[in-house]
Formats: structure tokens, sequence, C-alpha cells
């Protein structure tokens, strides 16, 4: 996650016309066009369900391209170590409890974040493990490595009451002391002292990176494998070489002394040995995903950053020549199978326009990283030389509560969630992960509210996760829906159920009454776009309504903003 600005003490007033789910949205005044072909039927004397079935055969609905799929995925911040490890034989834990509430959001994948620095620490490897790329126990922290394989199993885990069938991403990053090339880090001064506040991100030995990656990946890989307590290890295919690199706190130096920028250089290295270890390990099935990269750059202070498209340029060894990209001489290649970024913008709105300095890494400026990438495939120094899939593998909006500073009221929270969605799927996005599933004390982007606060993981209680309150965000997650204006306007949105082949009903408010009109069915991953009529000016009101198997009826979309 980026480190928070300062706070500005900006509040939502001055987005108040956003707030229309309650104001001026839900007391609007009807519609008084259709966005359809009018059709002059008498309705008032049928049935919802009579309304219905004669507004289908009425109108077909219109003929559109199949969407593109957008697979969601949620990360609790404290998944691992939650509860204090494994439970108590015949209990279910609190692992389970969360992967549980994560399935519950409709989610595909569950992400997974472990710290390399616990899970083979300086104090028990003073010099690295004996066997480092063996996968067994004694090549690992006992209580580290056993609660990671907890948080793992129960998310991907496919018996019942052991786990719930999740994809796992397992990222991991922070390398311990014996696995740094402590060359040149400071020892006194303010780099030093953050540094020291964030340990793990000093020029990681690349042989001790792919070393761990082949462990990990031999561990997961499904193949019967058991750990010391006898319990089945599951079955991991993605896994993410580290976290934000392009900030200082997660990999240091990001310049040389004279100012040349080393990070993503160091960077590239770090990512070619870890897909390189994963490869090792003698499986086919891997995904290397690359680190998801802070929104923001921040050349000047004690916390270096590399705005994300500068530092994306330099690991895939492309930079800017006009409009195009050209292949950077004697650079690369890099090897990986899946890009990512992390476009927060925690005090903006979804709405922000692309960076036109061709800096930040926002989800406007999703496409322009996604060019990166094609251009790096293209002129041969990003392998293997194919498509890549690009992913969002932190993403959420904070809410008021419990932060005042930052957080967006609740209601205006969801309007922002189903929109970001839409935006991350129409600027190519294929799989979005929601960072954190309930609140902390230092991050309130949760799907829901905290019952209470623990000072650690070991205090996280299924009683607490049970007693924790759903948010407006969490159904906005799990059935994002919203019109979208433009010269071919449409209904776009994800049914609860993510699957293909369900018949959707657009309705529109139109005097004061919820009238189909128009339908459509969903594609992979339950999206769909549905193609609306052009004519008619002004503010609309909208839901979807899915077979109640799958989901029954969205959130309202009101287009008043």
């Amino acid at each position: 996650m980026p480190r928070l600005p300062a706070a500005t003490g900006r509040s939502d007033r001055c987005y108040g016309r956003f707030e229309g789910l309650s104001s001026c949205g839900r007391n609007a005044e009807p519609l008084p066009f259709w966005r359809v072909s009018a059709i002059r039927m008498k309705t008032r004397a049928l049935t919802a369900a009579a309304l219905s079935a004669f507004f289908i055969s009425a109108i077909p609905a219109q003929a559109a391209a199949i969407p593109h799929p957008l697979w969601l995925g949620v990360e609790e911040i404290w998944a691992v170590g939650a509860g204090g490890g494994t439970p108590s034989p015949g209990t279910a834990g609190v692992p389970f409890e969360i992967s549980k509430k994560i399935a519950q959001t409709g989610a595909k994948y569950q992400r997974v974040s472990a710290s390399w620095r616990q899970l083979q620490p300086d104090d028990k490897f003073p010099a690295g493990p004996p066997s480092p790329t063996s996968w067994t126990d004694a090549n690992f922290d006992q209580t580290a490595i056993s609660q990671l394989d907890d948080a793992v199993r129960a998310a991907a885990d496919t018996r019942p009451a052991t786990g719930f069938g999740l994809q796992v991403l397992l990222q991991v990053e922070s390398a311990p002391y014996w696995a740094e090339d402590l060359t040149g880090r400071p020892d006194v001064g303010a780099f030093a002292t953050e540094q020291n506040n964030y340990k793990g991100a000093w020029q990681p030995k690349s042989d001790a990176v792919k070393a761990l990656a082949q462990a990990l990946a031999t561990r997961y890989d499904g193949n019967d494998r058991h750990n010391t307590y006898g319990r089945l290890l599951p079955k991991i295919t993605a896994f993410q070489a580290w976290n934000e690199p392009n900030l200082s706190t997660h990999l240091a130096p990001q310049t040389s002394p004279g100012g040349t920028l080393v990070g993503p250089r160091m960077y590239r290295e770090l990512l070619n040995a870890f897909d390189q270890g994963l490869h090792d390990s003698g499986r086919t099935d891997t995904q290397t995903v690359a680190a998801g990269m802070s929104p923001f750059g921040q050349p000047r202070g004690v916390v270096q950053g590399t705005s994300p498209q500068i530092f994306a340029q330099g690991v895939l060894c492309v930079q800017k020549a006009g409009r195009a990209f050209t292949k950077v001489p004697d650079c690369g290649p890099v090897h990986f199978d899946v890009w990512a970024q992390h476009p927060y913008d925690i005090q903006g709105l979804p709405m922000r326009p692309a960076d036109p300095k061709g800096k930040n890494g926002l989800m406007a400026d999703i496409p322009a990283l996604r060019a990166a990438v094609a251009a790096g495939v293209r002129e041969g120094t990003v392998l293997p030389a194919v498509t890549k899939p690009f992913w969002v593998t932190e993403f959420d909006w904070w809410t008021n509560p419990p932060s005042p500073e930052f957080g967006k009221s609740p209601g205006l929270a969801a309007r922002f969630t189903m929109d970001s969605l839409w935006r991350a799927w129409s600027a190519g996005v294929d799989t979005l992960f929601w960072y954190g599933m309930r609140d902390i004390r230092t991050w309130s982007g949760g799907l829901w509210n905290a019952s209470a606060f623990p000072t650690a993981r070991v205090g996280l209680t299924t009683r607490i996760l049970a007693a924790d309150k759903a948010k407006p965000s969490l159904r906005a997650f799990q059935w994002p829906f919203r019109e979208v204006k433009g010269a071919h306007p449409y209904a776009w949105g994800i049914v609860p159920c993510r699957l293909a082949g369900q018949r959707i009903l657009i309705d529109q408010l139109i005097k004061r009454r919820w009238r189909p009109v128009t339908h459509g069915t969903s594609a992979a991953s339950g999206v769909f776009q549905i193609p609306l009529s052009a004519k008619g000016k002004g503010v609309g009101r909208w839901r979807a309504r899915a077979p109640a198997t799958c989901g029954g009826t969205s959130p309202e979309w009101n287009s008043a903003w």
C-alpha cells in the first residue's frame, strides 16, 4: 500500500452533488425521457413479472460485442497470523472465517502477502537456510510457515470443511539481512533511519530470491505434500514478486549517490530471478506476477519514489520517443507473465484524467502502462513474447468513519467502487484485488467496518469477525453496476454469481416507476455490456436485475453526477 499524503483538511462537502444516493439522487425529479426508442404500451395494469415477459418479447436485445472478463479478488491485511495461527483440532479458526467472508464477496482470488524476513528470519538463519531451495518446514521458521500454510489452506483448499476453493495470489517481499547486499547502505542519517523502519528493502540478492521462489513453488505445488502437522498443502499457481518496488520503503536505493536511477534495473534483476526460481521448481503451470507499483513517485525527501510510468519503462527496457516507444539499447530482457499496478487515489475522484506528463499510475493511466508493456513484448525486451494480462493487485476507497482525513461517506465510497470497477474494466484490467477485507487502525478501505481494533493479529477472533458490519461498498463490490453515457451508451455490470449466460434486465425509473428498457446476457466472469439507445438527454436512474439465484437486483445507479 502506498504511503499516505498529508491531510489537506478537505472534506466531501465540495462533492455534495455526488452524495446523490440519498439527497439529490433519490429525490430527483422523475425523468421526462426514455433512453431507448419510445414504445407506447399500456403497462400500468401489468404485474412486474408480466411486464418483464412482455418487454422481452417486444424488444429484442441490441447486439453487442462479447465483453472481456473482469475477475475480482480480495486481500485481508491480517490474514497471515490472524488469531494466533494453527487452530485447535475441530475448530475452523480465524483464517477460515476470513476466507469465508472473502468468498461471500464473489471473489475468485484471495491475495495472501508474506514477509520473507519472517519466513526465514536472521535469528534462525544468520547465513541463510541450510537448503535454500527446499520446501520443507526445516527451511523456514516453524511459526511463520505454519501461519502462511493456514491462510493458504483456508483460501485454496477445496474441501468444504477446510477451505473455499479460492485461487491464491501469494505475494512475498522484505528480505532478511542475510539476503541483502548491504554494500553502500547508509549507517547514519535520515535515510538510514528510514531503512531501519522499513527493513528488507536494500538490494535483495538475486540468488536468494531465486531460491525462495523455487522453495515456495515446490511447497505449494498441490502434489500431496504435508507440513509437519500432517496437514495437506494446497496448490498455488500465481506468485507475486515484491510490492511497490518504485518506493524506497520497499526497494532501495532508487537512485545512485550520483543521482542515476537504479531502482528499475534492480527490480528487473529481482523479477528475473523470481521467475527463474518458479521454473526451477519443475512446474509449468506457475504465473510470475510483477509487483504492483505505487501510483505516485516522490523524488525528494527521505522517502524516495520513482514515478510508476518511468519505473515501468525502466524495468521493461523501453523509452518514449514522441508518442511511440522504442527499445533501450543493451537492456533486458525481463521475464514475467502478468503486469500489475496499484492505482489508489485516496484523496481524489475516480474520474481524474490521465497524467499529461506521463508519470502517475492511477486508473486513467493504465492504458499508458499497458502500452509500455505491449511495446516491450513487441521489441523483444519482455519475455515470453505474448500478450500480458494486466492486474490491479491493490485498490480500495476509504470511508468516514473511521477515517475523517481521507475517508468518503459510505454511500459515496460505494458509488466510487462501482465506478472504479467499470473504469478498471474499460482500461483493460483483467483482475482487480480489493485491499482490506475489514478496516484496521491504519487502513480504512475495508469492505466491513471493524467491530474492534485488536493491537496485533493474534488478537483477531472469530467473535470480532462475526460482529463486523458490512459497508455499502461490499454490495457495490458484489454487484457493481452503472450506466455509461456517450455516443453509444450502455449498461455495464458484473452479476454476483460471476457466471456467463445469465439473463439481465435493465430497468429505468420513468414517471416514478421502474420499467424494463432492454435486456442482455452476461459473459465470462459475469460481466455484461448492454447497449442503450442514444435518444433522450437528462438525468437517469437505473438498475439491473439478474435471476434470483444470481444476485437479484443491483444497487441503483443515478447518473446525476
